[in-house]
């Protein structure tokens, strides 16, 4: 297999870990609910930091024209879109290990070195134990965060903010989130 193509590949694996782990830094970047109240990660020590809370002038700007923001900050980040994502970046790991090896016969293991990221530890252990980190931390933040929305509204409802239905609904919401958290769980290893 040419070079090129190898490296195209390789630029593509990279290309799509970088977006899903760069969407999941705990930075000062904001968090938007569907309620279009942002949040951000507190991360500095100025009040706003310290308050976890921003404004929302940062909305005003589409990520693309042909998408709107609400779509972006709903669907795009959803857990369900990041889950399949994660998947498909998995996928797409397997295929550079697949041509790794393929490579070497063709190439040589020094030239193939020379790309980066194709020794035998990075490809059958650190994008194993990769993966898994993410999607971990995605399925456990979803989990955790449902459950505090689950006592928020526990405080509303006893508070005579929300109705019994909108209470039953985020029990509905965090059982789920612990549900799915707890079946990734019983399937994640770390490889070593």
């Amino acid at each position: 297999m040419p070079l090129k193509t190898s490296l195209f590949i390789t630029a593509i694996c990279f290309t799509l870990v970088a977006a899903v782990s760069g969407s999941l830094r705990a930075n000062s970047g904001p968090l938007w609910r569907s309620s279009g109240v942002a949040a951000s990660v507190a991360t500095g020590s100025g009040p706003a930091a310290q308050a976890g809370v921003s404004s929302d002038r940062s909305l005003n700007r589409a990520a693309h024209s042909d998408e709107p923001v609400q779509e972006t900050l709903d669907q795009r980040f959803s857990v369900e879109n990041s889950r399949v994502r994660m998947q498909q970046i998995d996928a797409a790991l397997t295929s550079f290990r697949q041509l790794t090896e393929t490579s070497q016969k063709n190439l040589g293991q020094a030239e193939v070195a020379g790309v980066g990221n194709t020794d035998w530890e990075t490809q059958n252990l650190g994008f194993h134990n990769w993966v898994g980190a993410v999607e971990g931390t995605i399925l456990k933040q979803n989990a955790r965060i449902a459950q505090l929305e689950l006592e928020l509204a526990q405080q509303q409802h006893a508070d005579k903010k929300i109705t019994k239905a909108e209470l039953t609904q985020k029990a509905v919401n965090a059982q789920k989130a612990a549900q799915e958290f707890d079946q990734f769980w019983k399937s994640f290893s770390i490889a070593d």
